[in-house]
């Protein structure tokens, strides 16, 4: 509890995310999402940044996660939810049942200055998760007790999994696959899915907050900013923030036209 304390001493509340609306006293969970399925190329791309950064797949994309937010809303301080496996131990593989964790990532890029700067605080960032592994609930608890309530610690969720090898077979049993209402847990969730030969993925919204148009470029951003990181590591975020100040100035002035009272 020591280091949760210390981790999120201050933590922003909320994001600045470019919203259609002020949001909602109740949130409505209305969810719309957008699909995206990388090519076998760039996919290969990531895996060699990610061996030769000594990190796993999942933080080199959480970082081109964190640093689209951060173009996104100007905000330094970002709190991303995520969910870890929790089955490092051998003996923990075959059990059948939820061993998962939600964990809470907060990750600051004040003073950060390249593409590594960054991936390597998010990689601290995880590791340091992996370690004290809290549930939220329980370090809600805990900020109440200390006079800070919290409905919820983020609003925004990554995930990477593995494709599911297993095969569902069941004699004399048919089984039918339904699709489900599109449902927001969060403001914004980008999942992917590593499959052997490439990556694909879901940016699910509250189409209450946010235009289909708005997070359609949010996802084409964030697949650019993957093949920036893969080209140059060492880019200055100085001045890939000054090449696109001009498209967030267009972006917050179509947001402030949209907006909805």
């Amino acid at each position: 509890m020591s280091y949760w304390r210390q981790q999120l001493a201050d933590a922003p509340a909320q994001l600045s995310l470019p919203q259609r609306r002020a949001r909602p006293r109740v949130q409505a969970f209305e969810g719309a999402k957008h699909l995206i399925s990388m090519s076998p190329e760039q996919t290969e791309a990531l895996r060699e940044l990610t061996r030769r950064e000594g990190m796993t797949l999942f933080m080199t994309m959480l970082s081109a996660f964190v640093l689209l937010l951060k173009q996104y809303t100007g905000d330094e301080d970002m709190v991303v939810g995520s969910v870890y496996a929790n089955r490092e131990r051998a003996e923990a593989e075959k059990l059948i049942g939820i061993l998962a964790n939600t964990l809470v990532l907060r990750v600051s890029l004040v003073g950060a200055e390249t593409f590594r700067d960054v991936m390597k605080r998010v990689r601290d960032v995880c590791l340091g998760a992996y370690s004290n592994q809290v549930s939220p609930e329980i370090l809600r608890e805990d900020m109440a007790k200390r006079g800070e309530e919290r409905e919820r610690l983020f609003d925004v969720w990554f995930q990477l999994e593995k494709e599911k090898k297993e095969q569902l077979e069941m004699s004399s049993l048919e089984v039918t696959s339904y699709d489900v209402k599109d449902v927001a847990r969060f403001e914004l969730s980008l999942g992917f899915t590593e499959r052997t030969e490439n990556i694909t993925g879901t940016l699910e919204y509250d189409k209450t907050l946010f235009t289909s148009k708005t997070t359609a470029q949010m996802l084409d951003d964030y697949v650019n900013l993957l093949s920036l990181m893969v080209a140059d590591p060492e880019q200055e975020l100085s001045g890939f923030s000054l090449t696109r100040q001009s498209e967030i100035e267009r972006l917050s002035s179509q947001f402030l036209s949209e907006l909805e009272v």
